[in-house]
């Protein structure tokens, strides 16, 4: 299994284990467990609590305390948080009228699973490697979970220079219709000109109106804020939410915080969280 598709499981893992093991999860993602069997889910639980010897060498407790504070101290805030922000973002832009979903590197996540009403008139389109998307979909197949009929999955590498001319030509993605558009964790795997080039692609494939969601990390080497609120507009996107660290504990941590005041979840420290808009070229 490739790196990036194993990062991927572990993320869905993280994801799974913090909605069934606390009260008040950050994300309500009750369908990441159902991917798993009890011998894999058991096995991949004993897989990350082995990186807590080499994270925090001095720690001492039980197997099971050891995987809750690998899972909640360092997997599962950001995959959470973010899946909490894109939900929020996507029902917003479902009551506004958006028609299509596009989510570019799905991973194993389960958005489309989960759609509230509104979300049940719009078409959803799920980008993975077809490596990936294949074990997706055995997954999804093997725990009887069918897949959603207005959910259409195309196969794809996004480093591939001709992936936007190939997802034209299969998906049935309209061009014209406002659309949202979700780049889960893009940033952080993509080098920095590949990233910008995404965004350029993105600009000619969406509507007036669409909405683009993605997170960056920030500080040496990679993106600031600043050059995010300059360089989106440039790009013919107009920022209309952008989160700090500090807002999105405030705004997705709150209320799980609340239930577990002894064990504090935080988000990343280096991780921004933006919404931006598809604006008219001038």
């Amino acid at each position: 299994m490739k790196k990036s598709q194993s990062a991927a499981l572990v993320e869905a893992f993280a994801l799974a284990y913090h909605a069934q093991r606390h009260f008040a999860p950050v994300c309500e993602d009750a369908a990441a467990r159902r991917l798993f069997t009890d011998e894999e889910f058991a096995q991949l639980g004993s897989a990350v609590t082995v990186l807590l010897q080499t994270l925090e060498p001095s720690f001492s407790g039980t197997p099971e305390a050891a995987l809750l504070r690998v899972v909640d101290r360092y997997l599962v805030p950001l995959p959470a948080a973010r899946d909490a922000f894109l939900m929020r973002a996507l029902k917003n832009a479902a009551r506004i009228g958006a028609a299509q979903a596009l989510f570019l590197g799905a991973g194993y996540g389960t958005i489309p699973l989960r759609q509230t009403e509104p979300m049940r008139r719009m078409c959803f389109y799920e980008l993975e490697s077809p490596s990936l998307l294949r074990d997706k979909r055995e997954r999804l197949r093997r725990a009887g979970i069918q897949e959603p009929e207005n959910t259409r999955y195309l196969g794809a590498e996004l480093r591939a220079p001709d992936w936007a001319r190939r997802f034209l030509q299969e998906s049935g993605f309209d061009p014209r219709r406002r659309t949202f558009c979700a780049l889960p964790g893009l940033a952080a795997i993509c080098p920095r000109k590949a990233f910008w080039q995404r965004l350029m692609q993105l600009r000619a494939l969406l509507a007036l109106g669409s909405t683009v969601v993605l997170d960056y990390p920030a500080g040496a080497g990679t993106y600031t804020a600043e050059e995010m609120e300059k360089t989106l507009p440039l790009l013919g996107f107009r920022v209309c939410e952008h989160l700090a660290p500090a807002d999105i504990t405030a705004q997705f941590f709150a209320a799980y915080n609340a239930m577990h005041p002894g064990a504090p979840m935080a988000a990343p420290a280096d991780v921004y969280f933006c919404v931006a808009v598809r604006k008219a070229d001038r």
